[in-house]
């Protein structure tokens, strides 16, 4: 019974959160990437990443910094390009 009431209270506060704006980070895992709050146990579903170890990285024209490093706005966005 007080296992059903703890998980009622998480998800009362995961909600509670979500109505007022989760503040997320940024969280990479080896093969995943995704967002997580941090005030509560939310987290997006994500993104896969491929391994690129072994393939070629040679590039004829030479980049922007820019064009390959992400910017942050502010605490909540990260902007990449």
């Amino acid at each position: 019974m007080s296992r059903v009431i703890a998980e009622l209270s998480v998800r009362v506060h995961t909600f509670l959160c979500g109505l007022s704006g989760h503040e997320f980070l940024l969280n990479a895992e080896p093969g995943k990437m995704s967002l997580r709050c941090m005030s509560c146990p939310y987290e997006t579903p994500g993104w896969a990443i491929k391994s690129t170890h072994g393939a070629a990285t040679h590039h004829t024209q030479q980049q922007s910094p820019s064009a390959s490093q992400a910017r942050v706005r502010d605490s909540r966005h990260v902007l990449v390009h």
